[in-house]
């Protein structure tokens, strides 16, 4: 049996049952949480008012407001890290980490479809342009 199988067979990989987990609140962690949840919440503010800027145009509200909802979830994910340390809460953190997965996969979508259009505004260009040029009335 090689490593891997047996550290395979070792592992439980049951996901029926709830399993708990405890984290030290040593001042360390407690830093890191605080600014991790000033830090979201300060993304999440600077999210919100690019998105509001970029609503301001029609075809550029395409942009903004996806990027409200993400920059909303950052800064709601923020409070929940705060709150976690305030009151010592488990479940708080957990909504903070739920929020913050949330977000995360937004921006993935949001990301990917507008590297897609990106892409596809670009082969229009040039298809364009190389149409334009392929004219023979067309002089330098």
């Amino acid at each position: 049996m090689n490593d891997l199988e047996e550290l395979y067979s070792k592992s439980n990989f049951d996901t029926s049952k709830e399993k708990s987990m405890t984290v030290q609140l040593d001042e360390i962690f407690k830093k890191k949480l605080r600014f991790l949840g000033t830090f979201q919440q300060v993304i999440g503010i600077l999210g919100i008012i690019y998105g509001a800027f970029a609503c301001i145009g029609i075809i550029t509200a395409i942009i903004g407001v996806p990027v409200i909802i993400i920059g909303l979830k950052v800064f709601k994910a923020g409070g929940a890290y705060k709150a976690s340390l305030l009151n010592a809460n488990g479940e708080e953190l957990k909504n903070a980490l739920c929020e913050t997965s949330d977000a995360a996969k937004l921006y993935l979508i949001v990301l990917i479809v507008f590297i897609v259009l990106y892409i596809l505004f670009f082969i229009i260009i040039m298809v364009v342009m190389i149409a334009a040029l392929s004219q023979s009335n067309y002089y330098y």
